[in-house]
Protein backbone atom coordinates (compact mmCIF):
# COMPACT_ATOMS: atom_id res chain seq x y z
CA UNK A 1 0.00 0.00 0.00
CA UNK A 2 1.72 3.53 -0.83
CA UNK A 3 1.97 6.38 1.79
CA UNK A 4 -1.09 8.49 -0.23
CA UNK A 5 -3.37 5.27 0.82
CA UNK A 6 -2.15 4.60 3.77
CA UNK A 7 -2.28 7.72 5.31
CA UNK A 8 -6.39 7.51 4.87
CA UNK A 9 -6.74 4.22 6.13
CA UNK A 10 -4.85 4.89 9.51
CA UNK A 11 -6.72 8.15 10.56
CA UNK A 12 -10.33 6.20 9.27
CA UNK A 13 -9.45 3.15 11.32
CA UNK A 14 -9.10 5.19 14.46
CA UNK A 15 -11.98 7.89 13.26
CA UNK A 16 -14.36 5.69 11.23
CA UNK A 17 -13.31 2.15 11.19
CA UNK A 18 -17.37 1.52 9.42
CA UNK A 19 -16.10 3.62 6.38
CA UNK A 20 -12.43 1.89 5.97
CA UNK A 21 -14.16 -1.14 6.28
CA UNK A 22 -16.81 -0.98 3.84
CA UNK A 23 -14.07 0.31 1.88
CA UNK A 24 -11.46 -2.43 1.70
CA UNK A 25 -14.63 -5.19 1.24
CA UNK A 26 -15.29 -3.21 -1.50
CA UNK A 27 -11.85 -3.32 -3.15
CA UNK A 28 -11.52 -6.94 -2.11
CA UNK A 29 -14.56 -7.72 -4.05
CA UNK A 30 -14.10 -8.13 -6.97
CA UNK A 31 -17.59 -8.40 -7.72
CA UNK A 32 -20.51 -5.45 -7.33
CA UNK A 33 -20.99 -5.75 -3.31
CA UNK A 34 -23.88 -7.73 -2.49
CA UNK A 35 -23.83 -6.47 1.24
CA UNK A 36 -24.62 -3.61 2.75
CA UNK A 37 -22.08 -1.66 4.21
CA UNK A 38 -21.05 -1.46 8.33
CA UNK A 39 -22.09 -3.60 11.10
CA UNK A 40 -25.04 -4.75 9.05
CA UNK A 41 -23.30 -6.35 6.32
CA UNK A 42 -20.68 -7.91 8.68
CA UNK A 43 -23.93 -9.34 10.60
CA UNK A 44 -25.01 -10.38 7.48
CA UNK A 45 -21.88 -12.05 6.20
CA UNK A 46 -21.96 -14.73 9.48
CA UNK A 47 -25.65 -14.78 8.77
CA UNK A 48 -24.92 -16.62 5.47
CA UNK A 49 -22.70 -18.48 7.12
CA UNK A 50 -24.81 -20.18 10.33
CA UNK A 51 -26.97 -21.04 7.47
CA UNK A 52 -24.70 -22.52 5.30
CA UNK A 53 -23.36 -24.50 8.25
CA UNK A 54 -26.41 -25.60 9.85
CA UNK A 55 -26.74 -29.00 7.64
CA UNK A 56 -22.73 -29.76 8.38
CA UNK A 57 -23.34 -29.23 11.87
CA UNK A 58 -26.47 -31.30 12.11
CA UNK A 59 -24.80 -34.05 10.75
CA UNK A 60 -21.95 -33.76 13.13
CA UNK A 61 -24.25 -34.01 16.23
CA UNK A 62 -25.75 -36.91 14.62
CA UNK A 63 -22.27 -38.40 14.01
CA UNK A 64 -21.16 -37.00 17.86
CA UNK A 65 -24.06 -39.23 18.85
CA UNK A 66 -23.55 -42.46 17.04
CA UNK A 67 -20.07 -42.27 18.39
CA UNK A 68 -21.08 -42.09 22.06
CA UNK A 69 -24.18 -44.67 22.08
CA UNK A 70 -23.86 -48.45 21.80
CA UNK A 71 -25.35 -50.84 19.12
CA UNK A 72 -28.57 -52.42 19.83
CA UNK A 73 -30.63 -54.98 17.82
CA UNK A 74 -33.17 -54.63 15.59
CA UNK A 75 -35.57 -56.79 13.50
CA UNK A 76 -35.92 -54.14 11.14
CA UNK A 77 -33.33 -53.69 8.17
CA UNK A 78 -34.19 -49.32 7.91
CA UNK A 79 -31.86 -47.21 9.14
CA UNK A 80 -29.61 -50.12 10.15
CA UNK A 81 -26.54 -52.53 8.99
CA UNK A 82 -25.84 -56.48 9.15
CA UNK A 83 -24.22 -57.45 12.40
CA UNK A 84 -20.53 -58.61 12.50
CA UNK A 85 -20.86 -61.32 14.55
CA UNK A 86 -21.09 -64.58 12.84
CA UNK A 87 -23.14 -66.56 15.53
CA UNK A 88 -25.97 -63.78 14.48
CA UNK A 89 -26.21 -65.21 11.74
CA UNK A 90 -28.56 -68.61 10.52
CA UNK A 91 -28.09 -70.75 7.11
CA UNK A 92 -31.55 -70.46 5.13
CA UNK A 93 -31.87 -72.58 1.83
CA UNK A 94 -28.43 -72.00 1.08
CA UNK A 95 -28.42 -68.57 2.00
CA UNK A 96 -26.59 -66.64 5.31
CA UNK A 97 -29.29 -64.52 6.61
CA UNK A 98 -29.08 -62.29 10.19
CA UNK A 99 -31.26 -63.41 12.96
CA UNK A 100 -31.42 -59.39 13.43
CA UNK A 101 -30.24 -56.42 12.38
CA UNK A 102 -27.91 -54.00 14.14
CA UNK A 103 -28.43 -49.83 14.52
CA UNK A 104 -27.13 -46.67 16.98
CA UNK A 105 -29.08 -46.92 19.94
CA UNK A 106 -31.04 -43.11 19.29
CA UNK A 107 -33.21 -43.38 22.22
CA UNK A 108 -31.23 -40.66 24.38
CA UNK A 109 -31.17 -36.99 23.28
CA UNK A 110 -28.14 -35.15 21.96
CA UNK A 111 -25.74 -33.58 24.21
CA UNK A 112 -27.43 -30.63 25.38
CA UNK A 113 -24.71 -28.12 25.67
CA UNK A 114 -23.94 -28.01 22.02
CA UNK A 115 -26.90 -27.60 20.96
CA UNK A 116 -27.89 -24.79 23.47
CA UNK A 117 -24.82 -22.92 22.85
CA UNK A 118 -25.41 -22.87 18.96
CA UNK A 119 -29.49 -21.64 20.05
CA UNK A 120 -27.50 -19.08 22.05
CA UNK A 121 -25.36 -17.68 19.43
CA UNK A 122 -28.36 -17.40 16.77
CA UNK A 123 -30.25 -15.35 19.36
CA UNK A 124 -27.41 -13.30 19.60
CA UNK A 125 -27.32 -12.33 16.36
CA UNK A 126 -31.13 -12.04 15.93
CA UNK A 127 -30.68 -9.57 18.71
CA UNK A 128 -27.67 -7.85 17.17
CA UNK A 129 -29.71 -7.83 13.75
CA UNK A 130 -32.77 -6.23 15.50
CA UNK A 131 -31.11 -3.40 16.59
CA UNK A 132 -29.10 -2.45 13.67
CA UNK A 133 -31.66 -3.38 10.46
CA UNK A 134 -34.44 -0.27 10.90
CA UNK A 135 -31.56 2.76 11.02
CA UNK A 136 -29.81 0.79 7.44
CA UNK A 137 -33.12 0.03 5.96
CA UNK A 138 -34.49 3.47 6.52
CA UNK A 139 -31.25 4.87 4.94
CA UNK A 140 -31.66 2.75 1.95
CA UNK A 141 -35.41 3.95 1.62
CA UNK A 142 -33.93 7.76 1.78
CA UNK A 143 -31.48 6.90 -0.60
CA UNK A 144 -33.73 5.12 -3.13
CA UNK A 145 -35.49 8.18 -2.97
CA UNK A 146 -32.32 10.91 -3.25
CA UNK A 147 -30.78 8.71 -6.06
CA UNK A 148 -33.89 8.47 -8.07
CA UNK A 149 -33.82 9.04 -12.19
CA UNK A 150 -34.77 7.59 -15.09
CA UNK A 151 -30.99 7.03 -16.27
CA UNK A 152 -29.18 3.85 -16.59
CA UNK A 153 -26.75 4.78 -13.68
CA UNK A 154 -30.01 5.53 -11.97
CA UNK A 155 -31.98 2.21 -12.58
CA UNK A 156 -28.71 0.53 -11.70
CA UNK A 157 -28.45 2.62 -7.84
CA UNK A 158 -32.61 1.77 -7.77
CA UNK A 159 -31.83 -2.20 -8.57
CA UNK A 160 -28.52 -2.17 -6.19
CA UNK A 161 -30.90 -1.03 -3.17
CA UNK A 162 -33.65 -2.92 -3.65
CA UNK A 163 -31.39 -6.07 -3.70
CA UNK A 164 -29.80 -5.33 -0.67
CA UNK A 165 -33.29 -4.74 1.12
CA UNK A 166 -34.55 -7.74 -0.42
CA UNK A 167 -31.41 -9.83 0.77
CA UNK A 168 -31.93 -8.07 4.38
CA UNK A 169 -35.77 -9.53 4.36
CA UNK A 170 -34.50 -13.10 3.03
CA UNK A 171 -31.69 -13.96 5.31
CA UNK A 172 -33.50 -12.24 8.95
CA UNK A 173 -36.74 -15.32 7.47
CA UNK A 174 -33.91 -17.73 7.15
CA UNK A 175 -32.11 -17.18 10.45
CA UNK A 176 -35.96 -17.17 12.22
CA UNK A 177 -36.87 -20.28 10.74
CA UNK A 178 -33.31 -21.90 11.95
CA UNK A 179 -33.79 -20.69 15.25
CA UNK A 180 -37.14 -21.57 15.55
CA UNK A 181 -36.19 -25.64 14.00
CA UNK A 182 -33.08 -25.64 16.72
CA UNK A 183 -35.91 -24.92 19.77
CA UNK A 184 -39.09 -27.16 18.22
CA UNK A 185 -36.42 -30.16 17.41
CA UNK A 186 -34.12 -30.05 20.72
CA UNK A 187 -36.09 -28.40 23.01
CA UNK A 188 -33.18 -26.59 25.20
CA UNK A 189 -32.71 -23.46 26.93
CA UNK A 190 -30.09 -21.08 25.38
CA UNK A 191 -26.72 -21.20 26.76
CA UNK A 192 -23.66 -18.42 26.04
CA UNK A 193 -21.12 -20.88 27.72
CA UNK A 194 -19.74 -22.85 24.47
CA UNK A 195 -19.33 -26.63 24.97
CA UNK A 196 -16.17 -28.28 25.87
CA UNK A 197 -14.91 -30.44 23.51
CA UNK A 198 -17.03 -29.04 21.06
CA UNK A 199 -19.02 -32.06 18.56
CA UNK A 200 -16.26 -33.31 15.73
CA UNK A 201 -15.96 -31.97 12.33
CA UNK A 202 -14.59 -28.89 10.65
CA UNK A 203 -18.27 -27.03 10.28
CA UNK A 204 -18.16 -26.71 14.60
CA UNK A 205 -14.78 -25.52 14.71
CA UNK A 206 -15.60 -22.92 11.62
CA UNK A 207 -18.25 -21.77 13.50
CA UNK A 208 -17.35 -21.07 16.82
CA UNK A 209 -14.82 -18.80 15.26
CA UNK A 210 -17.34 -16.74 13.76
CA UNK A 211 -18.84 -16.83 17.19
CA UNK A 212 -15.78 -15.22 18.37
CA UNK A 213 -15.58 -12.79 15.95
CA UNK A 214 -19.61 -12.13 16.13
CA UNK A 215 -18.38 -10.66 20.26
CA UNK A 216 -15.59 -8.73 18.69
CA UNK A 217 -15.46 -7.84 15.33
CA UNK A 218 -11.59 -5.74 15.44
CA UNK A 219 -9.90 -8.93 14.46
CA UNK A 220 -12.46 -9.16 11.62
CA UNK A 221 -10.77 -5.34 10.10
CA UNK A 222 -7.18 -6.87 11.09
CA UNK A 223 -7.85 -9.97 8.57
CA UNK A 224 -9.13 -7.54 6.18
CA UNK A 225 -6.28 -4.92 6.35
CA UNK A 226 -3.57 -7.67 6.35
CA UNK A 227 -5.34 -9.16 3.39
CA UNK A 228 -5.38 -5.50 1.79
CA UNK A 229 -1.85 -5.56 2.30
CA UNK A 230 -1.03 -8.81 0.61
CA UNK A 231 -2.98 -7.92 -2.02
CA UNK A 232 -1.13 -4.86 -2.82
CA UNK A 233 -2.54 -1.13 -4.37
CA UNK A 234 -4.47 -2.80 -7.01
CA UNK A 235 -7.50 -3.95 -4.63
CA UNK A 236 -7.90 -0.62 -3.07
CA UNK A 237 -10.45 1.25 -4.41
CA UNK A 238 -8.44 4.48 -4.13
CA UNK A 239 -11.27 7.34 -5.56
CA UNK A 240 -13.87 5.61 -3.51
CA UNK A 241 -12.07 6.06 -0.86
CA UNK A 242 -10.60 9.48 -1.13
CA UNK A 243 -14.11 10.37 -1.55
CA UNK A 244 -15.06 9.03 1.46
CA UNK A 245 -12.15 10.72 3.19
CA UNK A 246 -13.08 14.03 2.03
CA UNK A 247 -16.92 13.67 3.03
CA UNK A 248 -15.36 12.82 6.54
CA UNK A 249 -13.52 15.93 7.10
CA UNK A 250 -16.31 18.31 5.66
CA UNK A 251 -18.07 16.93 8.59
CA UNK A 252 -15.36 17.20 10.57
CA UNK A 253 -14.70 20.61 9.54
CA UNK A 254 -18.35 21.28 10.11
CA UNK A 255 -18.48 19.83 13.60
CA UNK A 256 -15.63 22.32 14.66
CA UNK A 257 -17.17 25.16 13.46
CA UNK A 258 -19.92 24.76 15.41
CA UNK A 259 -22.27 22.51 13.31
CA UNK A 260 -23.70 19.55 15.55
CA UNK A 261 -25.02 16.81 13.15
CA UNK A 262 -28.71 15.62 14.04
CA UNK A 263 -27.48 11.63 13.16
CA UNK A 264 -25.04 9.46 12.78
CA UNK A 265 -23.17 10.13 9.35
CA UNK A 266 -21.32 7.33 8.88
CA UNK A 267 -24.53 5.68 6.74
CA UNK A 268 -24.64 8.56 5.23
CA UNK A 269 -21.24 8.95 3.87
CA UNK A 270 -21.47 4.88 3.04
CA UNK A 271 -24.39 4.77 0.94
CA UNK A 272 -25.36 8.41 0.35
CA UNK A 273 -28.00 10.66 2.50
CA UNK A 274 -29.26 14.00 3.52
CA UNK A 275 -27.47 14.31 7.15
CA UNK A 276 -29.15 17.55 9.13
CA UNK A 277 -26.60 19.75 11.14
CA UNK A 278 -27.79 22.47 13.44
CA UNK A 279 -25.69 25.44 14.95
CA UNK A 280 -28.11 27.54 17.24
CA UNK A 281 -31.35 28.10 15.64
CA UNK A 282 -30.15 27.54 11.83
CA UNK A 283 -30.37 24.26 10.52
CA UNK A 284 -28.43 22.98 7.06
CA UNK A 285 -28.14 20.10 5.18
CA UNK A 286 -25.11 17.93 3.24
CA UNK A 287 -26.61 16.09 0.58
CA UNK A 288 -24.00 12.80 -0.01
CA UNK A 289 -24.44 11.52 -4.07
CA UNK A 290 -28.08 13.67 -4.84
CA UNK A 291 -28.91 12.93 -8.50
CA UNK A 292 -30.58 15.51 -9.65
CA UNK A 293 -33.32 15.33 -12.14
CA UNK A 294 -34.83 17.49 -14.70
CA UNK A 295 -38.87 16.06 -13.29
CA UNK A 296 -38.50 16.02 -9.60
CA UNK A 297 -36.93 18.94 -7.73
CA UNK A 298 -34.79 17.38 -4.43
CA UNK A 299 -34.32 19.50 -1.79
CA UNK A 300 -35.40 22.67 -3.83
CA UNK A 301 -32.52 21.95 -6.20
CA UNK A 302 -33.29 20.68 -10.23
CA UNK A 303 -31.11 19.91 -12.79
CA UNK A 304 -30.84 21.76 -15.84
CA UNK A 305 -29.17 19.18 -18.05
CA UNK A 306 -30.60 15.62 -18.16
CA UNK A 307 -29.60 13.97 -14.76
CA UNK A 308 -26.48 15.89 -12.48
CA UNK A 309 -24.81 13.78 -9.35
CA UNK A 310 -22.14 15.99 -7.44
CA UNK A 311 -20.83 14.65 -4.17
CA UNK A 312 -21.08 16.64 -1.50
CA UNK A 313 -23.88 19.49 -1.75
CA UNK A 314 -23.69 21.91 1.56
CA UNK A 315 -27.29 23.36 1.62
CA UNK A 316 -29.57 25.78 3.36
CA UNK A 317 -33.00 26.86 1.86
CA UNK A 318 -35.04 28.47 4.63
CA UNK A 319 -34.40 32.04 3.49
CA UNK A 320 -35.28 34.47 1.13
CA UNK A 321 -32.01 33.58 -0.76
CA UNK A 322 -30.63 29.88 -0.31
CA UNK A 323 -27.35 28.72 -0.34
CA UNK A 324 -25.55 25.99 -2.30
CA UNK A 325 -22.12 25.03 -2.15
CA UNK A 326 -20.38 22.05 -4.04
CA UNK A 327 -17.57 20.09 -2.93
CA UNK A 328 -16.67 17.11 -5.66
CA UNK A 329 -13.11 15.42 -4.79
CA UNK A 330 -11.11 14.33 -7.63
CA UNK A 331 -7.62 12.61 -7.49
CA UNK A 332 -6.35 14.63 -10.56
CA UNK A 333 -4.35 17.42 -9.50
CA UNK A 334 -4.43 18.98 -13.10
CA UNK A 335 -5.52 22.40 -13.52
CA UNK A 336 -8.26 21.57 -16.58
CA UNK A 337 -9.58 18.63 -14.57
CA UNK A 338 -10.08 20.58 -11.47
CA UNK A 339 -11.98 23.47 -13.23
CA UNK A 340 -14.24 20.74 -14.75
CA UNK A 341 -15.52 19.93 -11.46
CA UNK A 342 -17.04 23.93 -11.51
CA UNK A 343 -19.44 22.82 -14.08
CA UNK A 344 -22.47 22.38 -11.05
CA UNK A 345 -22.44 26.05 -11.59
CA UNK A 346 -24.78 25.53 -15.10
CA UNK A 347 -26.24 21.75 -14.66
CA UNK A 348 -28.22 22.37 -11.35
CA UNK A 349 -30.12 25.34 -10.13
CA UNK A 350 -32.76 25.80 -7.82
CA UNK A 351 -36.48 25.89 -8.96
CA UNK A 352 -37.84 28.68 -6.97
CA UNK A 353 -36.81 32.09 -8.91
CA UNK A 354 -34.91 34.64 -6.68
CA UNK A 355 -35.45 38.64 -7.48
CA UNK A 356 -32.18 40.58 -8.24
CA UNK A 357 -32.19 43.67 -9.92
CA UNK A 358 -35.97 44.13 -10.13
CA UNK A 359 -36.37 40.38 -11.85
CA UNK A 360 -37.11 37.14 -10.51
CA UNK A 361 -34.87 34.61 -12.36
CA UNK A 362 -33.46 31.03 -11.75
CA UNK A 363 -29.92 30.58 -9.90
CA UNK A 364 -27.53 28.35 -9.57
CA UNK A 365 -25.12 27.24 -6.57
CA UNK A 366 -22.99 30.25 -5.33
CA UNK A 367 -19.90 28.42 -5.87
CA UNK A 368 -19.10 24.86 -7.33
CA UNK A 369 -15.33 23.41 -5.88
CA UNK A 370 -12.86 20.84 -6.28
CA UNK A 371 -11.05 18.93 -3.97
CA UNK A 372 -8.13 17.45 -4.47
CA UNK A 373 -4.59 16.49 -3.08
CA UNK A 374 -2.50 19.27 -3.44
CA UNK A 375 -0.12 20.24 -0.83
CA UNK A 376 -1.08 23.84 -0.74
CA UNK A 377 -1.84 25.60 2.51
CA UNK A 378 -4.51 28.08 1.32
CA UNK A 379 -7.62 27.37 -1.43
CA UNK A 380 -7.15 27.75 -5.20
CA UNK A 381 -9.29 30.21 -6.69
CA UNK A 382 -9.55 28.69 -10.53
CA UNK A 383 -10.81 31.92 -12.29
CA UNK A 384 -10.68 34.68 -10.52
CA UNK A 385 -12.93 36.66 -12.35
CA UNK A 386 -16.42 34.54 -11.09
CA UNK A 387 -15.80 35.85 -7.70
CA UNK A 388 -14.27 32.28 -6.44
CA UNK A 389 -17.03 30.47 -7.66
CA UNK A 390 -14.71 27.84 -9.13
CA UNK A 391 -11.78 26.69 -6.97
CA UNK A 392 -9.95 24.24 -5.21
CA UNK A 393 -9.66 22.90 -1.47
CA UNK A 394 -6.23 21.42 -1.16
CA UNK A 395 -6.83 18.07 1.02
CA UNK A 396 -3.83 15.86 0.65
CA UNK A 397 -3.92 12.91 3.50
CA UNK A 398 -0.14 12.89 3.32
CA UNK A 399 -0.19 16.41 4.58
CA UNK A 400 -3.72 17.56 5.48
CA UNK A 401 -4.23 20.70 6.72
CA UNK A 402 -7.56 21.71 7.97
CA UNK A 403 -7.37 25.25 7.35
CA UNK A 404 -8.44 25.90 4.45
CA UNK A 405 -11.47 23.62 4.43
CA UNK A 406 -12.22 26.11 7.51
CA UNK A 407 -12.35 28.83 5.30
CA UNK A 408 -14.25 27.09 2.21
CA UNK A 409 -17.23 26.39 5.44
CA UNK A 410 -16.67 29.91 6.94
CA UNK A 411 -17.53 31.32 3.68
CA UNK A 412 -20.49 29.33 3.02
CA UNK A 413 -21.41 30.46 6.59
CA UNK A 414 -21.10 33.94 5.74
CA UNK A 415 -23.28 33.52 3.00
CA UNK A 416 -25.96 32.47 4.93
CA UNK A 417 -29.31 35.01 5.23
CA UNK A 418 -31.16 34.57 8.55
Amino acid sequence: MNEFAQAMVDELRTSCRILLEHTIRRGNDRRPSKLPPGPIGQLMESGHHFLVLAKPMMSALHTGQRQGRGLIDTPTPKRAHAPREPWKYVISKGRCIPRSWQTYDLSQEFDPRATAWWLSVLKRWLSDWSARKSPLEQQLQETRQLRAGSSRYAQADLAHLDGLLERMLHLEDSMLRLTRDLQSQFAVVASSRPPDPCPPGPAWSHFRRLASLQSNPDPGLSSLLSALGTLGDSSLPLGYLYQRWCGFQLVQALKSSGWAPLEDPSLKLLVGGHLALRKGETQISLLVEARFTQLDPTFGLQARTFESTPDYVLLHTSSPRPTAFVLDPTLHTGADERRRKGKYLQDIHFTKPQGRFGQMSLHGPQCSWAAAPLTDGVCRIEDPTSGGRRGTVPMNPLDFKQAPLMAWVAEFEGQLIP
